[in-house]
């Protein structure tokens, strides 16, 4: 069905490969939830320094609160409070990308 010139994601001469719903699903909350594992030590960080307000903000002091952190708390605490933010990310991420793909295939 696929020449090896087309590639594993290319169509098929029968019409285009049609995705299952729970692909979207599951490609969305992946998506969503690396996103999410890789920004939270940043978000941990500005959420401490929004907090504080003692000064004003500079990149310099940020790295400074990330190095407290890990040094007085260990590493594992820079994603500390990520599963409640896990839990809204990943469902919302999951249905805007399988709503995406779906509606994208109607046109």
């Amino acid at each position: 069905i696929f020449s090896s010139s087309m590639g594993p994601f290319s169509p098929s001469p029968e019409g285009p490969v049609r995705r299952c719903v729970t692909d979207g699903l599951l490609a969305g909350a992946c998506a969503g939830g690396a996103a999410k594992m890789v920004t939270a030590p940043v978000e941990r960080v500005k959420i401490i320094l929004q907090v504080e307000r003692r000064q004003a903000f500079s990149l310099g002091r940020a790295m400074q609160t990330a190095q407290v952190i890990v040094r007085t708390e260990g590493p594992a605490q820079l994603w500390r409070g990520n599963m409640a933010s896990l839990s809204r990310v990943v469902p919302h991420a999951a249905i805007m990308f399988m709503t995406f793909e779906e509606f994208s295939a109607v046109q």
